[in-house]
């Protein structure tokens, strides 16, 4: 069965199946849950979702330094990536006077890319004043596009698992 397909049957029967990972990390982190109805407020401490009682960790080999340095990887790459952007941006501005954008876009991973967008030209607001000034030379976007490695299908029955638990909980 496709996911479109699970999809139908899922919505006509309001039943959704998830996958047994997916379920695993969300019952464990569901117990360590300090919820307050009061200011609509749900937190999970960090150790949690490193540490054993998740699951998901281990599921992938992940410990806190791993993923701080797969973090401190990924920002010296946004950073340095937007760096050389904005160098070589200035390069083609000086030889085309009309060019008031340049889009840099660079393949990171199967799904993931940087986009990279300076302008020639930008503006900035004085909060206290209100003044606005122009300026040369803008980064209007440096980032790393994150695609989920997670199926689309999954986010939406996530979604619609939601609507169908505030419906039969009666909510308004």
């Amino acid at each position: 069965m496709t996911d479109k397909n699970v999809a139908a049957a899922n919505e006509e029967t309001k039943e959704i199946k998830f996958k047994d990972d997916l379920v695993l990390v969300a019952d464990n982190a569901q117990k360590h849950f300090k919820s307050d109805a009061t200011t609509g407020t749900i937190t999970l401490p960090e150790s949690i979702v490193f540490g054993e009682e998740l699951g998901a960790a281990q599921l992938h080999s992940v410990t806190p330094e791993s993923y701080e340095n797969h973090r401190k990887f990924e920002d010296l790459i946004n950073n340095g990536l937007t760096l050389a952007g904005s160098r070589e941006s200035v390069e083609l501005f000086k030889q085309n006077p009309e060019l008031q954008k340049v889009v840099f876009k660079v393949q990171v991973g199967k799904k993931d890319s940087y986009e990279g967008v300076f302008n020639r030209k930008g503006t900035s607001r004085n909060p206290g004043t209100g003044e606005v000034s122009s300026y040369v030379g803008s980064v209007g976007v440096g980032r790393i596009n994150v695609v989920s490695t997670r199926s689309n299908a999954e986010w939406q029955n996530i979604k619609r698992n939601l609507r169908n638990l505030a419906e039969a909980a009666g909510l308004e």
